[in-house]
């Protein structure tokens, strides 16, 4: 099974498509914080009121707009690009070849794009850290 899924990665990383989409994401978080640091501030989204963008808080305002689009339009990219990609190919008639249930491949592909969705938000959430660190200003953990 780990074999599978090996081989599921490397197939969604082998295509253009996914590594440009995974540009297009870096640069949509690389924009948000620029953002940030342009404006130093945060207007909140239902009305709270605005919040002063330090190095503790980015990660979380960051996150906060990254994570609705990647859920709304990101990964719905991705997700459905892999899966009728393979229909769309014939690459599934090969599974069947294979000597493996069919379940095995698509829990394993399932697993894959669940992986592919941790990478994605963890180079997120390190660059909003380190951007956090180098850019803005330091805040007092103590007060």
């Amino acid at each position: 099974m780990l074999g599978i899924w090996r081989s599921e990665m490397l197939r969604i990383w082998n295509r253009k498509s996914s590594l440009l989409l995974y540009i297009a994401y870096i640069l949509i978080v690389i924009a948000i914080i620029w953002s940030h640091k342009v404006t130093g501030t945060k207007v909140l989204r239902f009305g709270e009121g605005t919040v002063v963008v330090n190095n503790l808080n980015l990660p979380w305002l960051m996150m906060s707009e990254v994570a609705l689009f990647l859920i709304t339009a990101i990964l719905p990219i991705l997700y459905v690009d892999q899966l009728s990609g393979d229909l769309y190919s014939g690459a599934y008639r090969l599974y069947v070849l294979r000597p493996y249930r069919r379940f095995q491949f698509w829990l394993a592909k399932l697993l894959a794009l669940s992986a592919i969705t941790v990478i994605f938000m963890g180079t997120s959430l390190l660059i909003g850290v380190i951007a956090g660190w180098l850019f803005f200003p330091h805040s007092s953990t103590f007060f």
